[in-house]
Order: C-alpha cells, then structure tokens, then sequence
C-alpha cells in the first residue's frame, strides 16, 4: 500500500527530495553580484536531506567534480560520513578518488580495490588513496576497520554486493555521470 521513503524509490517514482526541514532544494545560482558558496550550499542541502536523493548536473567541464570532491572531503572530515562513490568505469571513480585527497582528506580515508586483473602494487603506485587487495571481502574488512568517516569507491558490482557494501552502511552513495547508467 505504502512505498518506503527511500532514495532510490523516491527517484523511480520521480519524486520531489524530502528535507527534514519540509523547505524542499532549491537551484544554486550565481548572482551578478558576487559567487555562491556552492561548497556549503550542497553540504547544507545534503544535511537536510531525509533519506532522499540530490542531483548534481552540467555540461562538462563547469566544475562538477571538484564540487563533488570538497563536498565528500567536508562530509567525512566534519560530520564523519561514511561515503561511496560509484561509476560505470574504474578510471572516473579512481579520477574522483584521487580528486578527494587532493582536497584535503588523509589518504587512509579513502579506498578502493585494486581492478581485476591489475596487480595491487602496480595499482598503488598510480594512486593517491588507499589501494585494497582486490576480492569480495576487502572492502567490507576497511569499512569495518575505520572509526570515522570514509570514502570507497567501486563499480555497480560492489555497491550491489551486500559482500562487499551492506545495505544501509553508507551516508551517501555519490553516482558519478549517472547519465551514462541505465
């Protein structure tokens, strides 16, 4: 009778965002004036999200992800949010992987694991963060290690893995080009 209040739902069915503070999201702008802090901005509306969705859209090259990066950077390190980051392919979650430490949060903060086939040393030599094993049980074995926040990142097939990532582990599930997904 009664659908759960659940991002993923409130995205099939096309609803409006739920916030906490009933005052729905508005568009971030930039006034003639003066640039909006885009940075808090999203961080704001992330915080009043009720278990919902926010998008975050432009055409390529206007800035998505470095907002994306120090937005994840300030959700772990201030709020200690546990975070995901998934993409079609490795090379964009490893590209915003890197983006994230480079914005500032400790590479033993954000994770991956090595792609299949590659060999974990040659992996790690190319990344800025933590590099994992590559298996079904390491990404569950770093979250279970970390006492605060952190960012991991993975294709579809490890977000939809209750092996490697349960249900409900994680603060925010960023999909980055979520255009290009089914």
């Amino acid at each position: 009778p009664a659908l759960p209040r659940d991002a993923a739902v409130d995205l099939l069915l096309r609803r409006q965002p739920a916030t906490r503070s009933g005052r729905g999201l508005a568009p971030v702008e930039t006034g003639a004036d003066a640039e909006p802090d885009r940075i808090s901005a999203v961080v704001a509306s992330l915080l009043d999200l009720d278990h919902s969705y926010l998008a975050v859209q432009g055409p390529p090259g206007t800035g998505k992800t470095y907002l994306g990066s120090r937005v994840i950077a300030r959700l772990v390190a201030e709020h200690g949010w546990r975070i995901g980051v998934v993409a079609q392919g490795h090379a964009t979650v490893e590209h915003m992987l890197d983006t994230v430490v480079a914005a500032g949060l400790p590479p033993a903060q954000v994770a991956k694991a090595a792609r299949q086939g590659e060999e974990h040393a040659e992996s790690t030599a190319l990344r800025q963060y933590t590099v994992l094993p590559n298996g079904s049980k390491s990404l569950g074995a770093y979250t279970a290690s970390q006492v605060g926040g952190y960012v991991i990142g993975g294709t579809a097939w490890d977000f939809s893995d209750p092996a490697r990532v349960g249900r409900r582990e994680l603060d925010l599930l960023v999909i980055d080009e979520a255009g290009q997904f089914s």
